[in-house]
């Protein structure tokens, strides 16, 4: 077996820095320290321990240069390309000068203890395959790893719909359906701007395939979280529920929990490797957690550039160009330029001059700067006292998050974090970067983000929904996730009293479907008197993975999905290749179901050509289900709804028999339950939605319960390698004590 951390308390020293870290019995790691530096020494090497090559393959994704250190091929010079071109690495090192000394302070600590680790025990044997060894962690390296977090899977997914967007638009999709589909964000789509996106000369229609296939880079897409006010719970103490959906076919989980205890104060909860710091979870005095927010942090611009320079309303200015250089293994290194204008990076093919004509740049408000002003955040957070000083701190978060939190005062709080653009128009459609009123105005200060504190409702749930803004002017999102989750979550909530630990277990394992429940409405009366017909008829819209009922649902509802968006909107070969190939309707699944389920005579007849119509697409797209279903051969949703949990370095390419891999498992759920089990491909490679860790709080006590999709290592031959996957899969939760005394 691989070394594993003991369950012996052992003392660690190095600089200024000293951490006992231990094993609990429950393969958590517990750390012990005099003050918070102390702590980051120690979760560095925890992490270090547990998560090298986690940390090692995000680190070097971020700096574009897995085709230097691991292999060189298509695949790897892709990644590369576009995490220049990005600029994650790039800033992340000029954003170490700008942090202030606490906080490097705090880096420094959590890099010691990286190292420590490194520098004096077996690196992973995986590397030597490479002839890898990793260069000391850095600073600059945790600033990386935060802007990660920041960009893949979150503002990458909004820039993804934006490029949707922009490419229905060239490929000459009907505008008033466009308009419709995404109401009313496209009001800036005119005549004139159609002409404009029409005449751009290069369109990346969509990210290089291959960034998304990373696995082992955070993406914490979506997720529910709730707190329970004291007058609701049974022991007259707020309680918090947490769980982050992300991707969950990977081993090991993408999180790392810990319990630390220092002079004043205790932790327990979440990390996430290569940060210090618990994310989510609970001290001596308050339980937080988050969801992401799905705030607008980029926008597109139309640019015209001339003679080598970007037209403004001051006149050309020039370009800012830098030249990476990207080493290969085996080849020749890579020259890549990279331009970028007074609005952001300029997309260009890999040429040697920029022709004249209009071209696209991104902006993204997390490109330069925030990380410090996060990671103090953080810091901060680990020993507040209340929910003020809490909220106070995390609206500094440059990451766009919903922040649940509740203290032993009683008091319940709802904060919105990230870095918003002031921006002229609702940011989905380009604008043209020569008018200056088009450009952005800076950031929305902190103080304009939503907060909400101890409603009269008694609870606060967010799930990735919309959370309107009520003091700032600028169009902070515009594209959340549907509510269905939320509502779910809300609709229960309401109904309960005396809440305890119990309840709020099933509530967090519910399968129940506002979604179907809606769409089975539509075609009530419609049923054939068919053994298949009454099935679906009768179904109680759960998602558990014994219903053939959900798989029936599933089946009707892709149909409707090909039949609404395909010939007569984006074209059947693009609605499919979405469907398969894509999370976009995984995602904003609540755009087309706002269509679909319309009650207004002009979207019904934009779409269908009247209510008639729609009610017989409905009885065409039923047929068609229960037609091509055979109730003897019907799969239940488990073997529908399926992942591999694959290994982190050698993504499934290992035989089975060598235990790298576990799967397949059924997951239950679907995209719009509670326990959301989306299951669906992201150009070729399998990827989820499921709770990746599940914790309850109760305030009055002093523990956490949690489960955690998968184990605490990465390392394949360790114990703790697949440790909670059988926990994870029947919903049993451990106990975790705020401290291990």
């Amino acid at each position: 077996m691989e070394k594993d951390l003991s369950s012996t308390p052992v003392t660690f020293k190095r600089n200024d820095y000293a951490c006992e870290v231990s094993r609990l019995p429950t393969a958590v790691t517990s750390l012990k320290g005099e003050s918070i530096e102390d702590i980051a020494f120690g979760l560095g090497i925890a992490h270090a321990r547990d998560r090298t090559i986690q940390m090692e393959l995000a680190r070097l994704a971020g700096q574009g240069r897995l085709s230097e250190k691991l292999k060189s091929d298509q695949e790897t010079e892709s990644i590369d390309i576009f995490m220049r071109e990005v600029g994650i690495s790039y800033e992340a090192k000029k954003e170490v000068s700008q942090i202030n000394n606490s906080v490097l302070t705090y880096l420094e600590a959590y890099s010691a203890g990286v190292n420590y680790v490194w520098e004096n025990e077996k690196l992973p044997w995986e590397f030597k395959l490479t002839r890898h060894k990793p260069e000391p962690w850095k600073p600059e390296h945790t600033i990386l790893t935060v802007k990660l977090m920041s960009y893949i899977g979150l503002a990458q997914t909004q820039e993804d719909i934006e490029r949707l967007i922009i490419q229905a638009v060239i490929d000459g999709s009907d505008v008033n359906k466009l308009k419709s589909l995404f109401y009313p964000f496209l009001d800036e789509l005119n005549v004139s701007r159609i002409e404009k996106i029409k005449s751009i000369k290069f369109l990346r229609q969509k990210l290089p395939i291959e960034v998304k296939t990373l696995s082992y880079l955070p993406k914490l897409l979506a997720s529910n979280n709730w707190v329970i006010a004291p007058a609701k719970a049974k022991k007259r103490q707020p309680i918090m529920c947490s769980d982050p959906h992300l991707e969950v076919n990977r081993l090991p989980g993408v999180w790392h929990e810990v319990c630390s205890s220092m002079k004043d104060n205790e932790q327990v909860g979440i990390t996430m490797p290569g940060v210090p710091g618990i994310l989510m979870g609970r001290n001596r005095d308050i339980t937080f957690s988050f969801t992401y927010g799905f705030m607008d942090m980029i926008d597109f611009f139309i640019e015209e550039i001339r003679d080598g320079k970007s037209i403004s309303e001051d006149g050309p200015r020039e370009l800012n160009k830098r030249i990476e250089t990207i080493k290969r293994k085996g080849k020749t290194p890579l020259q890549y330029p990279i331009f970028e204008t007074q609005s952001g990076i300029l997309e260009l093919p890999l040429i040697s001059k920029i022709e004249d004509g209009l071209y696209l740049s991104r902006a993204w408000t997390n490109h330069r700067g925030g990380m410090g002003d996060t990671i103090e955040a953080l810091m901060a957070v680990q020993t507040a006292k209340d929910v003020d000083e809490f909220t106070t701190n995390i609206s500094n978060v440059a990451i766009s998050a919903n922040w649940l939190v509740a203290d032993k005062l009683g008091q319940i709080a709802y904060q919105q974090s990230g870095r918003a653009p002031k921006r002229k128009g609702h940011g989905l459609v380009p604008l043209e970067a020569w008018v200056k009123e088009n450009l952005w105005n800076g950031k929305v200060p902190s103080n304009e983000l939503e907060h909400i504190k101890n409603p009269s409702e008694g609870y606060l749930s967010t799930a990735n929904n919309d959370i309107r803004n009520t003091k700032c002017k600028s169009q902070l999102i515009n594209l959340p996730m549907g509510t269905y989750r939320n509502d779910r979550i809300k609709d229960v909530l309401s109904g309960l009293s005396e809440i305890d630990t119990e309840s709020m277990k099933t509530l967090q394992n519910d399968l129940y479907s506002l979604q179907a429940e809606q769409f089975l409405e539509v075609i009530e009366g419609e049923f054939p008197e068919t053994p298949l017909g009454q099935t679906l008829k009768s179904w109680d819209c759960h998602y558990n993975v014994e219903s053939i009922e959900a798989t029936l649902f599933e089946s009707f509802y892709k149909n409707l999905i090909i039949e609404t968006f395909g010939d007569n909107f984006f074209g059947e070969n693009s609605i499919r290749f979405l469907l398969s190939e894509t999370s976009t309707i995984t995602d904003y699944y609540h755009l087309f179901d706002r269509i679909l389920l319309t009650q207004d005579s002009d979207t019904l007849e934009l779409w269908f050509g009247g209510a008639q119509k729609r009610k017989e697409l409905f009885q065409k797209c039923l047929s068609i289900t229960l037609s091509k279903s055979n109730s003897y051969q019907l799969l239940p949703w488990g073997q529908v709804n399926t992942v591999t949990m694959k290994n982190l370095f050698f993504q499934g390419k290992l035989p089975a028999i060598l235990g790298f891999d576990h799967g397949p498992i059924g997951l239950p759920g679907g995209r719009a339950t509670i326990v959301q089990g989306a299951v669906y491909k992201a150009h070729g490679r399998e990827s989820s939605f499921a709770p990746s860790w599940r914790m309850i709080a109760d305030l009055s006590e002093n523990n956490i319960h949690t489960i955690l999709a998968g184990g605490i290592s990465d390392r394949r031959f360790s114990a703790d390698y697949k440790l909670e996957i059988f926990d994870w899969l029947s919903g049993r939760y451990k106990i975790l004590p705020l401290s291990k005394k």
